[in-house]
């Protein structure tokens, strides 16, 4: 019965929440312009709605491992710019987050093309938000790579 009173504390919220968006697109673009130049260059957004968005990174010399391999860091920096413009649009010009816990699995290695990211915010808390980052690449004249 005790856990009972434990457990209630805490409301279940359903994966995939559904935000409105706060700031628009072009709000976030602009913001990322002037606060992160030299990222801005690389990085653009496709598409944003209430609790997903596509953003692609497009890779310079500099973020290339010896091989023609896209850097880890490279990559990591994409999935956590994708979740900051999650959040960005989530909360209302609220733009001190920190990264708390990323992880991160590397099933293959990244061509130097164009990466795709797709992000999700599967939780927004007053203090914690949760979200997912699928990262692809696209090779011309074919299918995407995260989807086979």
């Amino acid at each position: 019965m005790a856990n009972k009173h434990v457990f209630s504390r805490f409301k279940y919220q359903s994966l995939f929440t559904t935000v409105p968006p706060h700031m628009n697109l072009d709000e976030i673009k602009e913001f990322l312009r002037r606060a992160f130049s030299p990222v801005a260059k690389q990085l653009s957004i496709e598409h944003l709605d209430d609790s997903f968005t596509r953003t692609r990174w497009r890779p310079e010399e500099r973020n290339l491992r010896p091989g023609g391999t896209v850097s880890g860091p490279t990559v990591f920096s994409l999935a956590d710019a994708t979740t900051y413009i999650l959040l960005l649009a989530a909360l209302k010009h609220q733009r001190l987050a920190v990264t708390v816990n990323r992880s991160i699995d590397f099933i293959r290695r990244s061509k130097p093309a164009d990466l795709i990211a797709e992000g999700r915010l599967l939780k927004l808390g007053r203090r914690l938000a949760v979200g997912d980052v699928l990262i692809f690449h696209k090779v011309k004249g074919s299918r995407w790579q995260g989807q086979e």
